[in-house]
């Protein structure tokens, strides 16, 4: 027999070596059950006996990379002395040894007294981890012998998703979920953000003998700033391998001020030509707004002149850059807006160019 279930037995059948699946009951009925030996009669009043306490031990691991031991005892009921060796392992992350010391493969056991086999195996999957060592004997009865050592692991600690995008517009909360699954002895020691307009909520979620969910609800708060939000949400366990999960937020705060382009490129300019370029600056709500101040900031930006075409109150403004330089250059400045838009008083719009020969 190869495995199996309540139902069904899946078998190796010789000498052709084909499988067949066949069901349990049928199977039942041929074997005894105790070690799937044909119940042939064998008797002998004189002969040595194995009787194991256990041949299944199942257990649950709190992740991979640990290893699983454990003993199976048995005791020789028969008459005359009992040998036992192991026979082979199922796996090379199973192993197995029997009497005393780590390269112990056989004993031989007095009628009456007991023995152990011990079997050890890495966890290296999660989920269910089964394998199962093969012993000989020289009981009539059971001249094989199988022991089965089972491990559940849990997922590996899942979060979902890995990373959030929060896009609003000024003056509006928005919130999202983050989902993480992990060992059910697993705990959440703290959930921190390096934003003070970003909060978060945690919710426990299902939990089972092999597994936690947890829920953490992430708020931007509507008084966040104008602009491209960037922020770190860090969460603490008590996981030996993974103390420290840490999840990105990315996003952008939309204001009423919209600027067309949002950034200036003069492109390629030859040294000793003027060059000028446009940017329209409107207010989305049509509310109209002032300018309270326009400056240039960078290594060149004494190159740079800019003016206002709508001067005063208005829900558009039209700023007209020029560009002159007698030299070759490349061009990497800032035009600070400076507007009386509540939340947008300081805008920031990139300038950008080379001048060549």
């Amino acid at each position: 027999m190869l495995d199996g279930n309540q139902q069904w037995v899946r078998l190796l059948e010789t000498p052709d070596g084909m499988i067949s699946i066949v069901p349990r009951a049928d199977i039942e009925k041929r074997f005894d059950g105790y070690a799937l030996i044909q119940s042939i009669d064998v008797s002998n009043d004189n002969a040595p006996s194995i009787h194991f306490a256990e041949t299944n031990f199942q257990t649950n691991v709190t992740g991979i990379g640990q290893q699983v031991k454990h003993a199976y005892s048995f005791t020789n009921t028969g008459k005359q002395p009992l040998k036992v060796s192991i026979k082979s392992t199922s796996c090379g992350c199973t192993s197995a040894f029997i009497g005393k010391g780590a390269d112990a493969k056989a004993m031989t056991i007095a009628p009456g007294i007991s023995g152990s086999v011990q079997v050890s195996m890495d966890v290296n999957n999660v989920g269910t981890q089964e394998q199962m060592v093969t012993l000989e004997t020289n009981d009539p009865q059971r001249p094989l012998v199988y022991l089965t050592i089972v491990a559940t692991s849990p997922q590996n600690i899942e979060v979902s998703p890995t990373s959030l995008f929060l896009n609003s517009d000024k003056g509006q909360a928005v919130s999202r979920d983050i989902q993480i699954v992990g060992p059910a002895s697993m705990k959440i020691l703290s959930v921190e953000t390096n934003q003070p307009d970003l909060t978060t909520d945690i919710q426990n979620g299902d939990k089972n003998s092999v597994s936690h969910t947890w829920k953490i609800n992430v708020a931007r708060s509507q008084n966040a700033k104008v602009g491209d939000y960037k922020a770190t949400i860090s969460i603490r366990t008590d996981n030996v391998d993974r103390p420290l999960i840490t999840i990105p937020v990315t996003g952008k705060v939309t204001g009423d001020l919209n600027i067309t382009p949002p950034n200036g490129f003069f492109g390629f300019v030859k040294a000793g030509q003027s060059q000028d370029i446009e940017i329209i600056l409107r207010s989305r709500s049509g509310k109209p707004f002032q300018i309270l101040g326009l400056r240039f900031e960078g290594k060149n930006h004494k190159l740079l002149k800019v003016t206002d075409e709508n001067k005063g109150d208005s829900v558009s403004h039209h700023l007209k850059i020029a560009l002159s330089s007698s030299r070759p250059v490349f061009l990497q400045e800032q035009l600070v807006l400076e507007t009386n838009i509540e939340g947008e008083s300081k805008r920031i719009i990139p300038i950008t160019g080379l001048i060549q020969e």
